[in-house]
Parts: structure tokens; sequence; C-alpha cells
């Protein structure tokens, strides 16, 4: 959560320039991706606990792999966006 805070607290609200300019260099961006990255996982690991309470059968491990392909997918396209900022 104080990572959140300190990654995201200072841009909050900013104009679109200003949010540029702030990922732009690479320490808030790192800290930016950790951000994200620590988001997505805890997300999958939250729908994943409730994939497995509440669905049975084979649907249960299709939609484990799904739900971590969509969470990893998304890690790699906030990575992808950074790079790009950054460069």
């Amino acid at each position: 959560m104080p990572l959140f805070i300190f990654s995201v607290g200072p841009i909050f609200g900013s104009p679109y320039s200003e949010v540029i300019a702030f990922l732009s260099r690479p320490f808030n961006a790192l800290l930016m991706f950790f951000s994200l990255s620590a988001i997505f996982v805890h997300f999958s690991l939250g729908v994943q606990v409730l994939i497995e309470d509440y669905v049975r059968g084979e649907a249960r491990r299709t939609l484990i792999i799904v739900m971590n392909l969509v969470c990893y997918t998304a890690i790699g396209m906030s990575l992808f966006a950074l790079v790009r900022i950054l460069l």
C-alpha cells in the first residue's frame, strides 16, 4: 500500500503532460511497475480463491489458468507501456 501511495500520490489529479514527465524518470517508472505488478498479483490470488470456493469440476482449472493468463498479460502490458514512456 505505501508503495502505491508513493508512486501514484504525487501525480494524482495532474494533467497528462505532468504524468508523462513524472513517469519518464526511471526510478518513478520502476516504482509504478512494482506497484502495478503487486496489484495484479494480489488480484490474481484473490480471484483464484473465489474460483476455488465457488466453481467445481474442470471449469475451475480452466478459469484459474485464464485468470492467471489475463493478470500476467496485464503485467506485461504495463511494462511495455512504461518502457514506451521511458524511451
